[in-house]
């Protein structure tokens, strides 16, 4: 929400260490990493994200924006 972008993709990187069955842990950090331009590997967090949990609508939702 801050706009500081390479602060969350590591926060959102941390939190997946900490817990990789955190499918929101996913979504931003494939968030952050869209608006940072990196798009081929938001669209690969947003793949492993959905295998953690492939009902979460917001995963999907970014999916199909990207």
């Amino acid at each position: 929400m801050l706009r500081d972008w390479i602060r969350a993709v590591e926060d959102a990187r941390r939190c997946l260490v900490v817990d990789p069955s955190f499918a929101k842990g996913y979504l931003r950090l494939a968030e952050s990493l869209r608006h940072m331009g990196e798009t081929v590997e938001a669209i690969e967090v947003v793949r492993r994200g959905l295998e953690v949990d492939p009902s979460s609508k917001h995963l999907l939702k970014l999916f199909h924006d990207l």
